[in-house]
């Protein structure tokens, strides 16, 4: 396998702001101006305890100057989302479920933070090492303790694979095994409904295709054959419901207009 460092290190030199080793990494951010899109996350709002806070705004800023350097579609306000969609996630379940309470939500972070780093370099379909090395190893010289790295590196690792996935009895498999995938899942699937999927969906196409009418086409054909199962993929009752929310102005709100609009009957 390649150097995974050296791997990272080109990715992130690509985007003009090449990884720093634990601890000088802060060091960088000390003056800089940012929208909220970019801002480093709350440490009060995610309830970090003072022993994790050093090292989690290490790895925040490091990965925050990796996935800046990735395509459109994953920047760090991708990263953001992710955490964000995690965090409600993880609330609402933790009112009826006590797996939730139970969980370490450090580890989902931190998980949902690198779930980008290892795809954007794994070229195998073998999840299993290669990507957890290229993420434990990312985060290991920036002070992330190894309980909490290993752990956020298998969950990521494997998230990143059911991207690419339809078998539901393995997720539903992993997830009875390891708890906090359902969260971290939930919220990657999230990401790709509502709004915010609409402008990816749009994004991720190329429309210098010709003719770029079909291209359009087809872009909303797959609302109603691909998204319209994605309530059933989610692994947790409130990421279930809030897919449901999101399929519903996608069909109802988008696509309803959208047929209404294109609708040229009248003549």
């Amino acid at each position: 396998m390649v150097s995974v460092i050296a791997t990272i290190s080109r990715r992130m030199a690509h985007s003009g702001t090449p990884i720093q080793p634990f601890p000088n990494a802060l060091a960088s951010d000390q003056h800089s101006t940012e929208t909220n899109d970019d801002a480093l996350f709350n440490l009060d709002l995610l309830h970090l305890k003072p022993e994790h806070r050093v090292w989690f705004g290490v790895v925040n800023l490091a990965v925050r100057n990796f996935m800046n350097g990735l395509d459109p579609s994953h920047t760090y306000q991708y990263t953001r989302r992710l955490v964000s969609n995690a965090i409600r996630i993880l609330d609402k379940e933790k009112k009826h479920h006590e797996w939730a309470r139970r969980i370490d939500p450090v580890i989902i972070w931190v998980a949902c933070m690198t779930s980008a780093v290892g795809a954007s370099e794994h070229e195998t379909d073998n999840w299993d090492y290669d990507q957890i090395d290229i993420i434990d190893d990312f985060l290991k010289p920036l002070g992330c303790p190894l309980h909490i790295r290993r752990q956020a590196a298998h969950l990521a690792a494997r998230v990143s694979a059911t991207a690419k996935s339809s078998n539901q009895d393995d997720m539903d498999a992993f997830a009875r095994e390891y708890p906090p995938f359902r969260v971290i899942h939930d919220a990657r699937r999230l990401d790709e409904l509502g709004a915010i999927g609409m402008s990816r969906l749009i994004l991720n196409h190329d429309m210098s295709e010709s003719p770029r009418w079909a291209v359009i086409q087809s872009n909303v054909r797959l609302l109603e054959d691909r998204f319209a199962h994605y309530s059933r993929l989610m692994l947790t009752d409130s990421g279930r419901k809030m897919a449901e929310q999101r399929y519903k102005w996608m069909v109802e709100g988008f696509l309803g207009q959208w047929k209404r609009e294109t609708d040229t009957s009248n003549v």
